[in-house]
């Protein structure tokens, strides 16, 4: 393998890797977000009247069981979004192995080494 194309396989592989790490910045974001959906929706289950809810800089009244059910909606739609992220993670996290084993086949060939899957003997 050229010194080229060993030097593009290890900038691709960078990229993946930041791609990777946003991946995980926005699957813990969302986490995070229905942890605070999933507080909310518990201290909604005790609340026996009108409750307020935040729009912008606005708190607007409304009934507890119409808050319930929009928590709930965001609740699920979080979820799907989790998991296309693990799906995304997955795909990349492949890639980034296969780019890996690239890599240390080709330094294997610069050296002489044999690489297991390589095919080199």
């Amino acid at each position: 393998m050229a010194g080229q194309e060993s030097h593009d396989i290890m900038q691709t592989f960078q990229e993946f890797q930041q791609e990777l790490q946003n991946i995980l910045y926005q699957k813990e974001a969302m986490r995070m977000h229905l942890q605070e959906i999933e507080a909310s929706l518990k201290e909604l289950s005790t609340a026996k009247s009108d409750v307020y809810k935040a729009m912008g800089a606005v708190l607007i009244k409304t009934d507890a069981e119409t808050m319930k059910k929009e928590l709930t909606d965001e609740s699920e739609l979080i979820e799907v979004r989790i998991k296309s992220l693990e799906k995304q993670e997955k795909i990349v996290r492949e890639k980034l192995i296969a780019l890996q084993n690239k890599l240390m086949q080709s330094q294997a060939a610069r050296s002489g080494v044999a690489f297991p899957g390589s095919g080199a003997k």
